[in-house]
Parts: structure tokens; C-alpha cells; sequence
């Protein structure tokens, strides 16, 4: 934004004119005015306790002494020096005091209050800021009634007293309303979003957050906008609003903002999968984490920062960041986040060829999540698929049984079945046959056991299909051709329905190569053709299919056929 315009101060104006100038620049939140008025005041009138001392008693005199102590709270304030603050606002106290104005005394003690409370002592703040409610609701005029509630209404927030908060601030918002002035409404909006999100009343914190947004967006300032673009993006489930909103607290400099604003538009940035630009804002969340010594929040940040790395694909830098954030959350004790960061880290080695580190880890989780079945049945999944990659297939059936068991604990009756599949596939090439047969039962049993409305759901259908599909193939691979053949038909057509046409395909060659095997080669042609011309071209399936078929149509003794086939798919012999 262009740079404001230097505030004109009158040339002639006595002391109360000033301090009345400045407490309007205040009021209209026009800081930098305001401090230029003051300059001018401390100038031509002194900064106020030395005329204080020379006043003798006189209450103009004192008075004026107080405003300008209740002005340099204001300022001490916005500089986050609470302790300049509340001596600044107890001198304030005393000479209002003095001055026999226990209207602007009053005042003073709520905001010293908040100053008390917001510092850690509640309770302090409290016993300061109820005495003030009350004088302003039955002496005060409607401003000074609305900022009284509202500073109710804050003590109530701190000591998680959210109802109450919102009963005091609705009090401050009727007042406000008095005083029919568009900014502080606005301002007691952004309030009420705070109140009424910590009431778990969502949507209206979120209304309220919106509209005192779109006022200081048109008005400002940049920092009461960057105020409520904070909590918009905090309520907002739109992450492309949030990201706006987010940028727009960043683009007002406001250092104590900056972390929640890295954070909460990265977060933002991660949904809309633009990956990169979040990257950037968490690692400047980790580096303010740092910067003010907040080891917890980094740690957390730094486990975010390396799941972000992982989708961008920058996976060194993915496990050196997990690394440092497993290292720090287990030093705070967050065992689940630690958990969470150890399987995390485990993928990460798995991507970088490091199988033994991942494993040790698997196994190390596996042992640490006793009192969690259904993650531990995750992580046994996962190991099992590893070892099956690595072609360590009996240890990877082993894996998978235990992780079946796991779930079966856990009440996730698909997942089990899941992993009872994959084991009768570990046991197929560990070249177990009987193991996979008395598994396969198991598994068929499992499924017959399934209530009608679960057994009847795509995942449970498709997962039968697949189990007749992996017994069919251990068969078929041990010369058991026709054995292979009732495991399998119906499967294709199943699969169709449920619309896993790359398995379908998968499952109609295998059983047209039993049907062929088994002898009955026309069979097969009758089946494999219609499939073959329904396959897209680039289907992985798809010249498997033509192999099959193409020895199908030699065994029927169409020689001629068989080799175009061969020719136009580009498929030669085994």
C-alpha cells in the first residue's frame, strides 16, 4: 500500500485538543497518526508525570496526565512491552484517581485486566475487569459499555469459559451498535469469531469472520485485516480462500502473525496440491519455530515439512527432515506423533533402496503399538509387502497373517480378508501349496461369514474375486489346470460389474490359459475374443491375452489365424 499521508496537526491546538486528536487517530486505528500527535504533545506540553508533579492538586492538569499514560499503555502495548503496559495504565489509574474521574479510572483497570490476564494471571485480570463491567453498563456511555463486555468476554476466553464469553460479547456487540460507527462493529466481529469458534459454533465464527474481513480489506488497517484474515483462514474449509487469506496477514508484516500465517498457508497449499509453494511457507514456519524457541511446534511443523517434501518427490530431504522431527518429538514425549513419523520415515527408506532401515523400523513400530490393533495391522502390511518385494516370501506370508489377525481384532473384517489374499499370493510363490489351501478356506469361510449388506459392498465383492483369481493362478502354475478352472469363472464378469475392468481383463486370460491347459482350447477362443476386442490397445493385459489366444487357436488348428494374431498384436512364443 502507498504510504499514508503525514498527519496535520494544528499549529494552535491546545493540550486537550491533542490528546482529544490522538485518541481519535486511536479510536479510527490510525496508530502511526496517533503516535505523530503525541510526538507533538510531548514536545510543546511534556510527557505528562512531570506535569503531574508540578500541577499542585489541579484536576485538569492531572487528568491530562492520565490520558496521555493511558496513550503511552496503548503504545507500549502494540509494542508487546506488557510490563510498560501496565505500569503505564496503573500510573494512569492513580492520576485519574487524583483527578476525581473514576469513570476514565475504571477503565483503566479493565484494560489493565486484560493486560494481567493475557500476562498469566487470570485471575488477577478478572478481579479488575468484572468492577469495570459493572460501573460502565450503569455510568458509561455506549462505547465505553461495549469495550467493558468485550473485555468480559476475553477473561471468559482464557478461562475457557466459552458460553459466557459469548453472552459477554453479544452484551458488547448491542452496545457497539449504539454507537452506529461501521468500524467497530467490525472490529467486535473479528471478536465475535473468536468467541463463537471457541464455542465450537463454526459457522457463525465463520460469518462473522468473513464480514469483518471484507470491512478492513476496503477500510484497513493492514494489521486489523491481517487480524481477521487470520481467523477466516483458520475456519475456512476453502483452502483457496485460506491461502488468500493467509497472504493476506503475511502482506502486513506483522511479525507475531508470521507463523500462523507460514502454517496455516501451507497446510492450504499442501490440498491444493501445489506442493512447492508450501514447501516454502513450512520451512519458514520451522525456521520461526526456531527463531522463537518453540521446540514443540517444530517438531510437529518439521513432520508436516517432511510428508510435503515426500509428495514433491524430494525424498532425501523428506527423511532428513523426519529424522530431525522424530528425534525431537520423541525428546517431548509425543509418542503417537513419533509413531506417526516413524512409518512415515519407513516409506522414505523403502523409496531410498534402504530395506533394512525400513524394516527395523516396521518391526520397532510393530512392537510399540500393542494397545492398537488396527495400526499395527497396517504396519504389518506394509513389512509384508516389502518382504514380498524382496522376495522373501514365506516371511512376507508370515507378515500378513499376523497383520490378518491383527484386523480381525480391530473389527475390520475386509482388511483381513485383504491380507488372507495377499498371504495365499506370499504362499503361492514361496511355493507353500498347502499352507495357501488351508488359508484360501479360511478366507472362503470368512467371506460366507460376511453380513449380507458388507458382503455385498464393491470392496468385499471384488476382494472375492481376486482370492479365486490368486488360488486359480497357484493352481494353474503347479499344472493343476482344471482344478484352476471353477476359481475363476464368474470372475471377470463379477469384477465388470463392480468396475475393476484392468482385473476383470487380468482375470478372463487367466481363465481362458486354465480353460486351454485343461483341453479345452475352443473354449478358450470363444471366451478370449471378445475380450481381446473390448481390451484398449496400451492395456497391460493385453498381450498376454493375445499369447493365450493365439495358442488357443493352434490347438483348434487355425494356424493361419493364430500367426496374424500373433503379427498384428507383436507377440511372439514363451
Amino acid at each position: 500500500p502507498a504510504p499514508a499521508e503525514p498527519v496535520e496537526v494544528p499549529a494552535d491546538a491546545d493540550a486537550d485538543a491533542l490528546l482529544d486528536l490522538a485518541e481519535e487517530h486511536e479510536l479510527q486505528d490510525r496508530d502511526d497518526d496517533a503516535d505523530a500527535v503525541l510526538a507533538v504533545y510531548d514536545a510543546r506540553f511534556g510527557a505528562g508525570e512531570d506535569v503531574a508533579a508540578d500541577a499542585g492538586g489541579d484536576p485538569a492538569v492531572l487528568r491530562r496526565a492520565a490520558r496521555r499514560a493511558m496513550l503511552r499503555g496503548s503504545q507500549l502495548w502494540r509494542d508487546d512491552d506488557q510490563d510498560g503496559t501496565a505500569v503505564a495504565w496503573c500510573r494512569a489509574i492513580d492520576l485519574f484517581t487524583a483527578a476525581g474521574c473514576e469513570g476514565e479510572a475504571s477503565v483503566a483497570r479493565g484494560r489493565l485486566g486484560v493486560s494481567v490476564a493475557l500476562a498469566g494471571r487470570p485471575d488477577e485480570g478478572r478481579a479488575l475487569i468484572e468492577p469495570d463491567t459493572a460501573y460502565q453498563q450503569e455510568h458509561g456511555d455506549a462505547r465505553q459499555r461495549a469495550a467493558a463486555w468485550s473485555r468480559l468476554a476475553l477473561i471468559n476466553l482464557v478461562q475457557d469459559r466459552p458460553a459466557e464469553a459469548n453472552e459477554a460479547h453479544d452484551r458488547s456487540e448491542q452496545a457497539a451498535a449504539e454507537t452506529d460507527d461501521p468500524r467497530l462493529r467490525a472490529f467486535y466481529l473479528a471478536r465475535r469469531a473468536s468467541n463463537r469458534a471457541a464455542a465450537g459454533r463454526h459457522e457463525e465464527a465463520l460469518a462473522a469472520a468473513a464480514e469483518a474481513r471484507a470491512y478492513f480489506q476496503e477500510h484497513g488497517p493492514a494489521l486489523r485485516l491481517a487480524d481477521a484474515a487470520a481467523l477466516f483462514g483458520q475456519l475456512t474449509s476453502d483452502p483457496e480462500a485460506a491461502a488468500e487469506a493467509f497472504g493476506e496477514v503475511l502482506a502486513a508484516g506483522e511479525p507475531a502473525a508470521a507463523l500462523t500465517a507460514r502454517l496455516g498457508r501451507g497446510r492450504a497449499l499442501v490440498h491444493l496440491e501445489r506442493i512447492d509453494e508450501a514447501i516454502d511457507d513450512l520451512v519458514e514456519a520451522v525456521a520461526l519455530c526456531a527463531e522463537q524457541e518453540l521446540d514443540e511446534g517444530g517438531a510437529f511443523i518439521r513432520q508436516e515439512l517432511a510428508d510435503a517434501y515426500r509428495q514433491a518427490g524430494r525424498v532425501v530431504e523428506a527423511a532428513e527432515v523426519a529424522e530431525e522431527a522424530l528425534a525431537g518429538l520423541v525428546r517431548l514425549g509425543h509418542d503417537e506423533a513419533a509413531d506417526n513419523t516413524r512409518f512415515l520415515l519407513a516409506g522414505l527408506y523403502r523409496r531410498l533402496g534402504d530395506n533394512p532401515g525400513a524394516l527395523a523400523l516396521y518391526e520397532e513400530l510393530v512392537g510399540r503399538l500393542a494397545d492398537n490393533p488396527a495400526g499395527r495391522g497396517q504396519i504389518r502390511e506394509n513389512a509384508g509387502d516389502l518382504l514380498f518385494r524382496l522376495d522373501r516370501d514365506a516371511e512376507a506370508a508370515e507378515w500378513f497373517a499376523a497383520g490378518a489377525e491383527d484386523l480381525r481384532v480391530a473389527g475390520d473384517p475386509l482388511g483381513e480378508l485383504r491380507l488372507l489374499r495377499r498371504r495365499v499370493m506370499a504362499l503361492h510363490w514361496a511355493d507353500d501349496v498347502p499352507a495357501a489351501e488351508e488359508t484360501f478356506r479360511l478366507a472362503q469361510r470368512k467371506h460366507a461369514g460376511l453380513p449380507p449388506d458388507v458382503g455385498e459392498e464393491p470392496g468385499a465383492v471384488w476382494e472375492r474375486a481376486m482370492l479365486g483369481f490368486e488360488m486359480g493362478r497357484l493352481l494353474l502354475a503347479r499344472g493343476r489346470a482344471e482344478e484352476a478352472v471353477p476359481f475363476v469363472t464368474g470372475g471377470p464378469e463379477t469384477l465388470r460389474e463392480v468396475g475393476a475392468r484392468e482385473e476383470a481383463d487380468q482375470v478372463a486370460t487367466l481363465l481362458g490359459e486354465a480353460l486351454l491347459r485343461a483341453g479345452r482350447p475352443q473354449q478358450a477362443e470363444d471366451l478370449l475374443w471378445p475380450v481381446l476386442g473390448e481390451m484398449a490397445q496400451d492395456a497391460p493385459q493385453r498381450p498376454v491375452a493375445a499369447r493365450v489366444l493365439a495358442e488357443a487357436l493352434e490347438a483348434g488348428g487355425n494356424i493361419e489365424q493364430a500367426a496374424r494374431l500373433r503379427r498384428t498384436e507383436g507377440v511372439e512364443d514363451e
